[in-house]
């Protein structure tokens, strides 16, 4: 009899520890395929371009109402823009990782989704560099380090074949204005400000105390740019003849006399993400064009 009972209770040991296993199992499985398929929510549009670029789009849940590239990103759900996202349309997705930007999202707003007990990761690149930093910590997360590394190593070489180019030319001066009507202009501190020295250029700009000055037409026709760079209007169609038809009243700035007004998509000089290395291509053909002849 007690022999019985000391096989009953082998035997249910056994059963605990069977089920112990298969319950722990299926945990693990459970956890392996999450890894896999990672629900991502990007609040800001520089990481949905860099979600996508690393080969994740499909994992992404939702976006904000900025996410315009490329254009897949656009039927994502939207979550709001970047300073009044919807906490309970993210809640709602059940995302296993949030992106944000803690240059424009409400810091209030990552700490209330942390203390939800969402995994939060936000960044704040400042230049080219760090821009590429972050493409590698997004990488990280996302378990597509060896991506984010190829990607990563791609751009590097574009910046570096593009500054080898303008290497030794003579710097051209040049105004980019964000804005017409004031006159507002990419002073120190922007992503424009370094992709225009990279490029081969002097932001005429870069000596103001914050990063948008406004500027007059007097001070403009006074530090005399040879080249103007207008992204006020970009997005729509005839933006470039509308602006040199703007421009075109002030004769005596020899950009306009020498019929040197460019119209650049604003993305591409202020979108931290892999398109930032377009505009420094785009920038250093428009300064320097000499350089860049069959390309």
């Amino acid at each position: 009899m007690r022999y019985l009972k000391t096989i009953s209770a082998f035997l249910m040991a056994l059963a605990f520890l069977a089920s112990a296993f298969s319950a722990c199992s299926q945990k693990q499985a459970r956890e392996e395929v999450k890894a896999r398929s990672p629900r991502v929510v990007s609040l800001a549009p520089n990481l949905t371009e860099i979600v996508f670029a690393l080969g994740m789009g499909d994992h992404l849940v939702g976006v904000t109402e900025h996410c315009n590239y490329p254009p897949e990103a656009k039927t994502k759900p939207k979550l709001g823009g970047l300073k009044n996202i919807n906490i309970e349309a993210v809640l709602a997705q059940e995302p296993d990782l949030v992106l944000a930007t803690r240059d424009g999202n409400e810091l209030e707003l990552l700490d209330k989704l942390s203390e939800l007990g969402l995994k939060v990761r936000s960044y704040q690149p400042e230049n080219l560099d760090q821009v590429l930093d972050t493409i590698l910590e997004v990488g990280i997360e996302l378990d597509r380090k060896e991506q984010a590394q190829k990607l990563v190593a791609d751009l590097e070489k574009q910046k570096q074949l593009i500054e080898k180019s303008v290497k030794d030319a003579p710097a051209v001066p040049v105004f980019l204005f964000f804005q017409r009507e004031p006159l507002i202009a990419a002073g120190a501190g922007t992503f424009a400000n370094d992709l225009i020295k990279k490029a081969g250029g002097v932001n005429l700009a870069e000596d103001a105390r914050i990063p948008y000055p406004h500027y007059s037409l007097e001070i403009v026709l006074e530090k005399s740019p040879e080249v103007i760079i207008d992204v006020s209007m970009s997005e729509f169609p005839g933006a470039q003849a509308e602006a040199e038809r703007w421009w075109g009243k002030w004769r005596d700035i020899p950009a306009v006399k020498n019929h040197r007004i460019y119209v650049l998509n604003s993305d591409l000089i202020t979108r931290p993400g892999p398109r930032l290395f377009q505009g420094l291509l785009e920038l250093a053909k428009i300064l320097h064009p000499e350089r860049f002849q069959g390309n």
